[in-house]
């Protein structure tokens, strides 16, 4: 009796599946990368430097997990990404952390054709009116870019702070 139940039990936990991979949300995206990491476009001086990016299915393609380092540097930069999908509002959400503070930014929004602004979700207080947005565009499946903008105004004006250039690796 105990072995049908655990047999049972068995098949009905491999036929789970996340409701919508991140990779069939997504496509484009798995793969390595270079990257060009434009930092400080709000400054008089940007900082440029290059990275190799690569991004793998996880949890059974649910997630997928990006894992940036830098070329140069001491040490050099690295950030870690989880891009996932809710299922039941097919909303895409972005996990962010790098090594130059370690605290994390979670980011939610709507694919729309080729762009996905991801707006940043509140984990510490504060003012409505600031608005933090990562705005993904793919270009075609070897090109896309992540620019990460600012607004103090609920979105109405954007200061660009980065922009992150990938080209799929030959």
């Amino acid at each position: 009796m105990l072995i049908p139940i655990i047999a049972l039990i068995s098949a009905i936990g491999a036929g789970r599946a996340c409701p919508i991979a991140a990779t069939a949300a997504l496509p484009e995206l798995s793969g390595v990368w270079e990257t060009l990491l434009v930092n400080g476009l709000d400054r008089p001086r940007a900082d440029t430097s290059r990275a190799t990016a690569t991004i793998a299915a996880d949890l059974q393609a649910c997630l997928l997990r990006e894992r940036v380092v830098a070329v140069a540097g001491n040490p050099p930069y690295e950030a870690v990404i989880v891009w996932g999908v809710n299922g039941p509002d097919s909303t895409v959400q972005r996990v962010f952390t790098h090594s130059q503070h370690g605290r994390f930014g979670v980011y939610q929004g709507r694919r729309r054709g080729a762009e996905l602004p991801l707006r940043q979700m509140s984990l510490s207080p504060q003012p409505d009116s600031v608005v933090v947005e990562n705005l993904v565009v793919i270009r075609d499946r070897d090109h896309f870019t992540i620019t990460s903008r600012l607004s103090n105004d609920r979105g109405r004006t954007w200061q660009a702070l980065s922009r992150w250039e990938y080209r799929r690796a030959s």
